[in-house]
């Protein structure tokens, strides 16, 4: 069976450069000149269409297209990726028949379906052993012909259930370097534990290394791990004490140069820099030292912030302030911010949002302002974690709450009642822990809603930098 597609693909050349050829290709490049030849007619601009499949066909496939111009030049090819799909017979109907579950591109389960040309899937998928965090389930049919639809589905975030009103406890303590395993630890059961141990690094080579660590508990097994980074200089066979001979200054991650220190095994020294050809904005200041062996330190980076010398440090205030969530759109590009008072007119301001819809996980911001001047401030990053907070259960005459705790860990939660969903709601009592129990609360009224809430009101304060004397 033959069959052809027909797609407008599209291609212009600058620089007064005519298109007299065009020619096609499926997956690998067989050459210049030698793939399959597109009618075009030349121009400076052109559009053609009717391409072939390749033989077998059924899947995923790229196909490129390329242009050579009236001076004997070849573009790089343009490519795009197709899922070909085999049409069925003509006047024939494919049956569904079956169908596969698959969680995180691992095959999980067979399933009959009712057969038809459209089909429902409701299925419950238990012991798969899933550690806590983000996980893609699909689902793919296979017809009576023998064909195999594309696997779709979506991520769910998995946290294991926990039995109402039993903390769970921590009892072992699992540490990682570079993400390989060092040791276990049992721990004394409990809830909240302050963990410390000794790390033995003499196998470990002088440089950057990873240390985390993960938390099994009596329910939900590992927890995801936690950690830090640290720098590993390995001892010397003997004691010596080295000097210090030279420091290495980079601007903006570019060395711009040297300076002659004391020879010391402890170097305190001042420098000028000359900002004259800099622009007024942010720009960052690295400092490494070498010591008389040649052996370079890491190089320690801050920001600072330069001022116009011919703009008064008082006529400079905040005017812009913007945010995104995962992806940096660029400067500019982000969702705008107003200060609480609604005036830009100040050098320190205060900003505040509310964002809503997001599903779970673990989700970057970032945070950015710009002054009167049209400077824009670093990109400041921080991160946040969405979960399902609360669970309410009871107990005799009592309610009994349990939430999971945010990145603040424990911080002060004030819990909130109401007698129906839109409220009022009224502050009942506050705790640092985990769990609330709403005292016989089931002997006055028959229902109630609940809220918890953290005091974060204010997103973040930002002001500019004092100016320097120094700053030119």
């Amino acid at each position: 069976m033959q069959v052809l597609l027909v797609l407008f693909l599209s291609c212009s050349l600058s620089l007064a450069q005519t298109i007299l050829t065009a020619e096609y290709f499926w997956d690998n490049d067989p050459g210049e000149g030698s793939g399959t030849v597109l009618s075009v007619a030349a121009a400076d601009s052109v559009t053609s269409g009717a391409i072939v499949p390749p033989g077998a066909f059924a899947g995923w496939h790229t196909l490129y297209v390329r242009y050579q111009s009236d001076a004997g030049l070849w573009s790089k090819p343009s490519g795009k990726h197709i899922y070909l799909i085999v049409p069925s017979a003509p006047g024939t109907t494919e049956i569904l028949t079956q169908a596969e579950t698959l969680v995180n591109g691992v095959h999980v389960a067979d399933i009959d379906v009712a057969d038809g040309v459209q089909t429902g899937l409701s299925e419950v998928l238990t012991g798969l052993g899933l550690p806590v965090g983000l996980h893609l389930v699909s689902v793919r049919y296979t017809t009576d012909g023998g064909r195999v639809s594309e696997a779709q589905g979506d991520y769910f975030y998995y946290i294991p259930e926990t039995v109402p009103g039993v903390d769970q406890l921590l009892t072992q303590a699992q540490v990682r370097i570079n993400g390989q395993i060092t040791f276990t630890t049992d721990l004394p059961d409990d809830t909240l534990l302050a963990f410390s141990d000794v790390l033995l690094l003499d196998s470990l080579e002088t440089g950057l290394h990873e240390v985390s660590v993960s938390f099994e508990s009596n329910h939900a097994g590992l927890s995801p791990a936690q950690g830090s980074f640290l720098y590993y200089f390995s001892p010397d066979t003997e004691y010596v004490e080295h000097q210090i001979v030279e420091a290495i200054i980079a601007l903006n991650d570019i060395p711009v140069g040297t300076l002659d220190l004391p020879d010391s095994s402890v170097a305190g020294q001042g420098a000028a820099l000359g900002t004259d050809t800099l622009p007024s904005g942010v720009h960052k200041l690295g400092l490494a030292f070498r010591d008389e062996r040649g052996v370079e330190s890491h190089l320690e980076s801050g920001y600072f912030f330069l001022f116009d010398p011919h703009v008064a440090q008082d006529s400079v205030y905040l005017t812009a302030a913007e945010y995104f969530i995962n992806e940096d759109p660029g400067i500019g590009n982000g969702v705008s911010l107003l200060p609480v008072d609604g005036q830009f007119d100040q050098q320190i301001e205060s900003f505040t949002d509310t964002l809503s819809g997001l599903p779970l996980g673990v989700f970057i911001a970032g945070f950015r302002v710009r002054d009167n001047h049209g400077n824009w401030s670093g990109t400041e990053i921080d991160t946040f974690y969405i979960a399902p907070l609360l669970t309410i259960t009871s107990s005799g005459n009592d309610i009994v709450l349990h939430w999971i705790p945010g990145e603040n860990g424990n911080a002060l939660m004030h819990v909130e009642r109401a007698l129906t969903t839109g409220g009022p709601f009224t502050e009942i009592g506050s705790t640092s822990n985990v769990t609330y129990t709403d005292f016989g609360i089931l002997t006055t009224q028959d229902k109630a809603f609940y809220q918890v809430r953290q005091d974060l009101s204010v997103l973040a304060n930002f002001r500019l930098p004092t100016r320097s004397s120094n700053a030119r």
